[in-house]
Parts: structure tokens; C-alpha cells; sequence
């Protein structure tokens, strides 16, 4: 990831929009959830990955059936419960 620099204006509802490039870069799409940390004089924003949104670009990447994917994930979800 490249280092990007932007100013963001809070509009009348607090709400900020993060840039197209910020967001194509970081694979940030509508419903995403992000969290923002509070440190000294920064706000840190930070992007939560969706395991399942993962899952399915890794699904498509492995060109696995439908069945396998959810085979596999069935799998991860249990080893995710036994930590």
C-alpha cells in the first residue's frame, strides 16, 4: 500500500467520505465496518476484515466449487471456536 495523504471535511452530521482512491485501494466497500482509534492528538482508522467477504475472494482465487468453499469454511469457523 502506498503512503496517501488527504484532507477530509466533517459535514453537517459528522459524516466524512473517504476518497475513491482510499477506498479502491483498501478494498473499503459500502456496509464495510470500520473502527477508529483514539491516540494522543490521532484518530486511527482501521478496517475490520469480513472473514466470509475474504473467504469468497480466496474461494474464487482457489476456483473451488461452491461445496468445497463451505466445506473449507466450516473447517476454519471450528478451528476459529477451538483458540
Amino acid at each position: 500500500m502506498s503512503a496517501i495523504k488527504s484532507k477530509w471535511y466533517v459535514g453537517k452530521r459528522g459524516q466524512v467520505t473517504l476518497p475513491k482512491v482510499i477506498r479502491e485501494e483498501w478494498g473499503i466497500e459500502e456496509g464495510d465496518t470500520l473502527t477508529i482509534e483514539i491516540q494522543e492528538d490521532e484518530l486511527i482508522i482501521k478496517r475490520k476484515v469480513d472473514p466470509m467477504k475474504k473467504g469468497e475472494e480466496l474461494r474464487l482465487g482457489m476456483r473451488m466449487s461452491e461445496k468445497e468453499f463451505k466445506r473449507f469454511r466450516d473447517e476454519m469457523e471450528k478451528a476459529e471456536y477451538q483458540r
